[in-house]
């Protein structure tokens, strides 16, 4: 019932930010908000578009009574001038650090001139977990 309840409680969040129509969307869908459980990635293609999408998470927490984690929240910087100082962005009134990767969903979103994730932490967990089953049936064959 809780995750069902969340989506009930959630959805005039996404509402708010679809309100206004000017980004992040693709042939019709919306893509600025990206959640899954509580972990939300808002996307925006300039520091004064995500000013006002914070502004929105402000008043939505302010509505219904919930608090952003701002130690746990971060900030990449994409784009030509992401590895220059960018103007401060804020959440329930606390400073957001810029970063150079943030881990979402198991996946690294890096920052470099263009949107980038890195998968290849992903890769070496995989062959770390193989590992062991290829060696134990390299030696099942071995012992025939």
């Amino acid at each position: 019932m809780s995750p069902a309840l969340f989506a009930i409680y959630i959805d005039d969040f996404i509402v708010r930010l679809k309100a206004p129509k000017l980004w992040c969307h693709l042939n019709g869908a919306y893509y600025g908000c990206l959640l899954y459980a509580n972990d939300i990635l808002l996307l925006s293609h300039s520091v004064q578009t995500m000013r006002y999408i914070l502004d929105v998470c402000d008043s939505y927490a302010i509505d219904y009574d919930v608090k952003f984690n701002c130690e746990k929240s971060a900030a990449p910087s994409t784009g030509p001038r992401h590895c220059y100082s960018c103007a401060e962005l804020t959440l329930s009134g606390k400073p957001l650090v810029y970063i150079t990767s943030i881990k979402y969903l198991g996946v690294y979103v890096t920052s470099a001139k263009r949107f980038k994730c890195s998968y290849g932490h992903v890769k070496l967990t995989f062959y770390r977990a193989l590992m062991p089953c290829i060696i134990v049936y390299s030696r099942c064959c071995n012992s025939e």
